[in-house]
């Protein structure tokens, strides 16, 4: 009935519906599904690492059995005579693990995160807010499952390189070099890399996900969109034919 009340009840709506419903909504799921911090997460991976030993250390216990089995493989008595750098040889074998270990840990936090996305996804029915900011967030690519498309893409480059790096080291470097590079001086030119080396790794070029993967995904907010709109215009039709009659 009149204008400074339709204002402040328009400005409340407001304020609840884009400011505290999507904060409650991430406090709650950060609460019901909590999030280890990053010191937690640190600590509890070089405790893993630690048990898994040095996979720069040719002569670490933890790979006694591994080095036993090679040596076996290749019929020689010291890590010497192989027919390549043992040291390439381990970091690859100890690269595959620690990516093992690393993808368990990124995961465990993804599942937890999208834990949280679901429950404040819950609000859509009823927050417009959350489906407008749900959609743009997904149509350009900087939603929760393009950020996990992105990570997954660099970590498999990451690796890629990595091992790159450590066949290199398998096969182009000898084991007396590059166990003496820090006491040899010609041995620290011979193990060096040749810059052209960088020139032949590709870029990083990540792929977004398929169209058809981000629409599939981006359609419930659409439809929650077009809900709320609709809501709206039902809302307009009856108050308006409500004060349409008011003023007969």
């Amino acid at each position: 009935q009149r204008s400074n009340t339709a204002l402040l009840s328009l400005l409340s709506i407001w304020i609840v519906v884009v400011i505290i419903l999507p904060r409650l909504a991430g406090s709650v799921g950060q609460y019901l599904y909590t999030l280890p911090n990053k010191s937690t997460t640190d600590f509890v991976i070089n405790q893993q690492l630690q048990k898994m030993g040095d996979l720069h250390n040719p002569d670490d216990h933890y790979f006694n059995q591994f080095k036993a089995a090679t040596l076996h493989k290749y019929g020689v008595r010291q890590i010497e005579d192989l027919p390549f750098n043992y040291k390439g040889y381990l970091a690859i074998h100890g690269e595959k693990l620690q990516a093992v270990l690393f993808d368990r840990f990124a995961a465990a936090q993804f599942n937890i995160l999208f834990r949280q996305n679901a429950l404040t996804e819950g609000l859509l029915l009823y927050n417009p807010y959350t489906s407008v900011q749900r959609l743009s967030m997904a149509l350009s690519n900087t939603d929760l499952h393009n950020h996990l498309n992105f990570v997954t893409q660099a970590e498999v480059y990451r690796f890629t390189m990595v091992q790159q790096l450590n066949r290199l080291q398998m096969h182009q470097l000898t084991y007396a070099d590059d166990t003496n590079r820090n006491k040899d001086p010609e041995a620290a030119k011979r193990v060096r890399v040749n810059a052209k080396l960088w020139q032949q790794i590709p870029n990083f070029e990540p792929q977004p996900l398929p169209v058809a993967t981000t629409y599939q995904q981006a359609l419930k907010y659409i439809m929650a969109i077009l809900a709320w709109l609709a809501l709206g215009v039902l809302a307009l039709i009856y108050f308006t034919n409500k004060l349409n009659r008011e003023k007969r």
